[in-house]
């Protein structure tokens, strides 16, 4: 029988009970609950905690494309807690996973993007079909998809999402659309558009796997299917375009210049 510590939510409501009497900031005590309500989550039913456990959620963290510092920081309020429980022979002790750099995400082409689409399409997986859209198309991290709901699409004006934080991103009024029509034919008509069937926002873990699932039959490197390859593969295709832009303006303008010359110009 494997050993080691059950996490329960009682166990982790003492241990942050425990840091707010450390005098931790509200916070960063939000901050723990979060981290180890999303291992609870990963352990399952069972809830047992111990380091091959703890390893092992970090090679998921990573698998999902979470940034090292992230991973850092939830590893470390799990060995916290575990420290708090008395159980630090269950701790996960090793070096710290270190800062990344811009370029840590691996390229997506836009040809690749393009077949993660189709094989959604030929495998009839509208959820994977859409949440590989929506980041192709916008740009945001997978904490936003929450903030995607029924009511913000139908009051989106001028293809403009306000998050819950007051920023905002830009979302094509032709995906706006699509959305909707997904949300009423899954039946959601009200919170967000991706949930589950209890009509919770759906978390990293489903986003992470209804995108794996696709690169079989895509034939794309599962490395460069992540939410951070598809916000760079955005943003690499926008920096094109406002190039491209750029060059037809100032060809337009030259032209502009010769036929006024024509006109008014001195012989």
């Amino acid at each position: 029988m494997e050993n080691g510590y059950r996490v329960t939510e009682n166990e982790i409501k003492s241990f942050l009970v425990d840091l707010q009497k450390r005098g931790r900031t509200r916070s960063t005590i939000a901050q723990y609950r979060s981290q180890l309500l999303q291992l609870k989550k990963f352990l399952g039913e069972e809830g047992l905690l111990n380091n091959a456990r703890l390893a092992k959620w970090k090679g998921f963290m990573q698998e999902t494309g979470l940034a090292n510092e992230s991973i850092n920081a939830r590893i470390s309020a799990a060995n916290s807690l575990l420290a708090f429980a008395g159980h630090r022979e269950w701790q996960l002790v090793q070096s710290r996973l270190p800062k990344e750099k811009e370029e840590a995400a691996p390229e997506l082409t836009r040809q690749e993007y393009l077949r993660l689409l189709q094989a959604a399409k030929l495998l009839k997986r509208k959820r994977s079909y859409y949440l590989i859209k929506v980041f192709g198309c916008t740009g945001i991290k997978t904490g936003d998809i929450p903030y995607i709901t029924v009511e913000r699409l139908r009051q989106a004006g001028n293809e403009t999402i306000v998050l819950e934080n007051g920023s905002s991103f830009t979302m094509p009024v032709a995906l706006v659309g699509e959305l909707l029509q997904y949300a009423e034919e899954t039946g959601v008509c009200n919170g967000p558009v991706f949930c589950t069937r209890n009509g919770k926002a759906i978390d990293r873990r489903i986003v992470w796997s209804s995108m794996k699932s696709l690169c079989s039959v895509a034939q794309v490197d599962e490395r460069k299917v992540t939410v951070s390859s598809l916000e760079k593969m955005y943003r690499t295709t926008c920096i094109g375009i406002d190039a491209m832009v750029a060059v037809l303006r100032e060809q337009a303008y030259a032209k502009l210049l010769a036929d006024e010359e024509k006109i008014v110009g001195l012989e």
